[in-house]
């Protein structure tokens, strides 16, 4: 696997010129703008987690246990089909591999016709069987995986330092898989830089590199709206991430993503649009208990959460009045500078203002 071959960095919209010429010639118009499907749907198959990272975004949702039923999911999979979606994820609220399912799942809806598969994962869990799948079912796997030495790593996931080692263990099964299979799988890992691993940096690019990974992500904090925990949502990074030296470790095979500009968004708090253009038309969440919600900085706000799969039909709940609703909230009187620093569509709202005020943007002079 090439580093040139990965594009992490970025939106991907600029792959999908017919969706971004779809929502610019209907996101004026109240009947027509409805009509927009998704391009991306995030799925949280469970809430469970055998971590207690300390910078979970998610922390609000563990106050009881849910998981989504796979038939169900399966039916929504099946009518992602229909609205051409070109990608899913699991992750989201708890760790996805011990949701006994998936194996399942990504087996029987995979493949031609149906979207592309991401996973994001902690890899803790082993599984043979599922491992076999993953590395050849799944466009990307990205690991969190967020420091570089046990005592980092232990403090930072709030688990025993021994899962350090267990984790480096997985991460060489599962590129074996890949590699002795032939799959074209992108594996990679991300670190979020926090007080307590920022002198581990380079260390776990190392190690990330030694196992065989194809790229790491260094990455700033981001306070979700609703965290509980108010640990870092004061954090300053300053000039942390124009450390240079990083760029060392990468080759031809392996490359290192810093995420320098987000930092400075957070630092800043600063936004490059004016107005949320992705919610709710080009992307969708789906909640551990069932809920399709239109943006995952508002997951508990009853505005954003559409219906459930678990009652209705997706292409139901999406057509529904109560995202006609959303739609009209969004456009008139949602206030960006009041949502989450570096949310999930952040790249994508920063390409449409550009695509429509290009007269407003440098890169269009």
């Amino acid at each position: 696997m090439k580093s040139q071959d990965i594009e992490i960095d970025g939106e991907k919209l600029k792959y999908h010129p017919r969706a971004v010429l779809q929502w610019l010639s209907m996101r004026n118009h109240p009947e027509l703008r409805m009509s927009l499907t998704p391009s991306y749907v995030e799925i949280s198959p469970t809430n469970i987690c055998n971590h207690r990272c300390s910078f979970c975004a998610l922390d609000f949702m563990k106050d009881e246990i849910h998981e989504l039923q796979p038939e169900k999911l399966g039916h929504t999979l099946k009518e992602l089909c229909m609205f051409n979606v070109n990608a899913v994820m699991y992750g989201g609220e708890g760790e996805p591999l011990l949701w006994k399912h998936l194996p399942t799942v990504i087996e029987n809806y995979s493949g031609k016709g149906f979207p592309s598969i991401g996973l994001t994962t902690n890899l803790s869990v082993y599984n043979h069987d599922l491992y076999g799948i993953i590395s050849k079912k799944c466009a990307w796997i990205k690991i969190s995986f967020n420091a570089g030495d046990r005592r980092s790593y232990s403090v930072v996931h709030g688990v025993n330092s021994t899962v350090f080692d267990r984790v480096k263990e997985n991460i060489c099964k599962l590129v074996n898989f890949r590699d002795g299979s032939g799959s074209s799988t992108i594996i990679g890992a991300q670190m979020v830089v926090v007080p307590e691993n920022k002198r581990s940096v380079d260390k776990f690019i190392k190690t990330m590199k030694y196992l065989g990974l194809d790229y790491v992500v260094i990455k700033p904090y981001s306070h979700h709206l609703e965290t509980i925990s108010q640990r870092y949502s004061k954090i300053f990074y300053g000039d942390f991430f124009s450390i240079k030296t990083w760029k060392r470790h990468e080759t031809e095979n392996f490359k290192v993503y810093i995420r320098q500009e987000t930092a400075e968004k957070w630092d800043k708090k600063m936004r490059g649009y004016s107005k949320c253009h992705a919610v709710p038309f080009l992307w969708a969440y789906i909640s551990s208990n069932g809920d399709i919600s239109a943006c995952s900085c508002h997951l508990r706000d009853k505005k954003f959460t559409l219906g459930n799969i678990h009652e209705s039909m997706f292409h139901e709940i999406w057509m529904g009045q109560r995202r006609a609703e959303l739609a009209e909230h969004v456009f008139n009187d949602l206030d960006v500078n009041t949502c989450r620093v570096n949310c999930r569509m952040d790249k994508v709202n920063e390409y449409l203002e550009r695509i429509a005020h290009p007269q407003q943007c440098d890169a269009f002079i």
